[in-house]
């Protein structure tokens, strides 16, 4: 059966609706109704952290055939927290720039107008690497951009939360925030990705990366 998720702008007051026939019904902490996150913001050389294969399959599957860069130095996270069936993988597909001036075309192949990149989530399931989540993401203020929830769904984190918000949503449901304020989006597994399910507005200085 469809259930309708509530997608909030919980400082505005403003509530919209958006559809879906997945419920969501991740594990919730220790009976409050909240879940437990923690930021994850170490990121390393897919190389060190993940088979070559999940790199090639990032670059194969997003970037154009005319890239030549090397994808064992995507930057990627590899989440796999006690209780976690299945390893996650945080992947930004672009290159660290080591010097003054780089060619964008190189390191960031991804990346466009207004501040956004995209960035990918990836499970690892016997032996297969599946997408569950890609946007074009605009990342706002200095709030961590990747903060993973403690609880499990399926296996996997059962939610995501991001500083910023993608760019589909953006332009879909124009949501407004002032001058001082950032958006806040909290994507939650549903059995086969990661879905929308919660955009807040918060004010810029209230949360600060570690």
């Amino acid at each position: 059966m469809c259930k309708q998720l509530l997608l909030k702008i919980a400082v505005a007051s403003t509530i919209l609706g958006l559809q879906s026939c997945q419920t969501i019904d991740a594990v919730i902490a220790q009976g409050s109704g909240e879940l437990t996150f923690k930021t994850e913001n170490q990121w390393e050389y897919a190389g060190e952290v993940a088979p070559i294969e999940l790199s090639q399959q990032v670059k194969e599957e997003n970037i154009n055939d005319s890239w030549l860069g090397d994808p064992r130095r995507f930057s990627m996270i590899k989440v796999q927290y006690m209780g976690q069936k299945y390893p996650l993988y945080l992947v930004e597909p672009g290159i660290r720039c080591e010097r003054d001036r780089c060619p964008r075309e190189i390191h960031r192949p991804l990346c466009g107008v207004a501040a956004r990149c995209s960035y990918f989530v990836y499970i690892e399931k016997d032996g297969e690497y599946r997408k569950v989540w890609g946007k074009l993401f605009q990342r706002q203020g200095d709030t961590p951009l990747f903060k993973v929830s403690r609880q499990m769904k399926d296996g996997v984190p059962a939610c995501l939360e991001m500083g910023g918000i993608d760019a589909e949503t953006w332009l879909n449901d124009r949501p407004q925030k002032g001058e001082d304020e950032i958006f806040r989006s909290r994507y939650c597994f549903n059995g086969k990705e990661y879905v929308l399910t919660q955009l807040d507005r918060i004010p810029e200085n209230s949360v600060k990366t570690p």
